[in-house]
């Protein structure tokens, strides 16, 4: 719609769409502050206090993602005795693996590493006009500093419009030291029901597959396709080599109505990773582009005052 036509009808813009900032109240979740953020057809959570990710996502109400049992948890609460990994694990739309590790415990750091428990210092919010489009975005501030170490700053950028069906996630990694930083990222991109379902697949031009564990390799033949649940079911995972500078990874739901896709620049994001849990309780799929293989040792460097950036864009079809 046309902004002067569109301004005629409404006062306020945010009876359409809008960014809130919140802050949760009870639970583990208590004090973790957090943007509400609406578009219209797409409304998503930006977690503040735990490395800018995104908790639920939705598109015209119905979910997107796979929220765990353990929901949003307080960061000061992580990594203790009574809170570990799988005590703390929110899942959520986006959660970011790094910059120390990302997979399984590895090099003395935690599973999937420390970014997702690292509160941004600084956000922004700016809500204006392009021409006729209403633009929502929020930017969030990440330090990853030590003493006689890295300073190493993530500024990510989640962009989206009124009525858009696409939400853009842009990372730059900034190493503001005089020393060469080395960091390791993994996208964890999860996806749960009604989305998730039995029927639904995954569509990705592959290039090569590399099961994970044995049960993955027991799986491929599935490895694409989405089962109903099943009681004590182990997990799957599929290293996936895909085709393209610029890979396009979606998720199809026939009987939903719905598509979800991942578009992203391989020149960083070399690797991409099929997390499929199909147990009944933890339903859910992630899919992950990566800058090294989890279970490698390779870190990627970055040059003394430099940067490199890594964009996503997420598209949700009616089908």
């Amino acid at each position: 719609m046309d902004r002067i036509d569109l301004k005629r009808k409404v006062g306020n813009i945010e009876q359409l769409a809008y960014v809130r900032e919140t802050t949760f109240s009870s639970g583990k979740a208590k004090g973790v502050r957090a943007l509400e953020v609406n578009n219209g057809l797409i409304s998503f959570t930006v977690i503040c206090d735990r490395g800018f990710d995104i908790s639920d996502m939705r598109y015209k109400n119905v979910n997107l993602s796979f929220i765990s049992k353990n929901g949003v948890v307080n960061p000061h609460l992580i990594h203790t005795n009574a809170v570990g990994f799988t005590s703390s694990f929110t899942g959520g739309f986006l959660y970011t693996c790094g910059l120390d590790n990302t997979g399984g415990d590895k090099f003395g750091k935690v599973t999937h590493g420390s970014q997702t428990t690292v509160p941004t210092s600084i956000v922004n919010i700016d809500k204006y006009w392009d021409g006729n489009d209403y633009v929502l975005q929020v930017t969030g501030i990440m330090e990853n500093t030590a003493l006689f170490g890295p300073n190493v700053i993530i500024e990510r950028t989640i962009t989206t419009s009124y009525m858009s069906d696409e939400v853009n996630i842009r990372d730059e990694i900034i190493n503001e030291a005089f020393l060469e930083a080395k960091y390791r990222l993994l996208y964890h991109f999860n996806f749960g029901y009604p989305l998730v379902d039995e029927g639904a697949e995954i569509v990705a031009d592959i290039l090569s597959t590399i099961p994970r564990t044995p049960e993955s390799a027991d799986n491929m033949e599935d490895m694409l396709k989405i089962d109903a649940p099943k009681d004590e079911y182990p997990e799957f995972v599929f290293f996936h080599k895909l085709r393209g500078d610029y890979p396009t990874v979606e998720l199809r739901n026939e009987k939903l109505g719905l598509s979800a896709s991942l578009a992203y620049s391989a020149k960083n994001l070399v690797e991409f990773t099929e997390w499929k849990s199909m147990v009944s309780g933890d339903y859910a799929v992630g899919l992950e582009p990566a800058s090294v293989n989890i279970d490698s040792d390779d870190f990627c460097t970055i040059a003394p005052q430099s940067s490199v950036v890594n964009e996503i864009t997420f598209k949700v079809k009616e089908i």
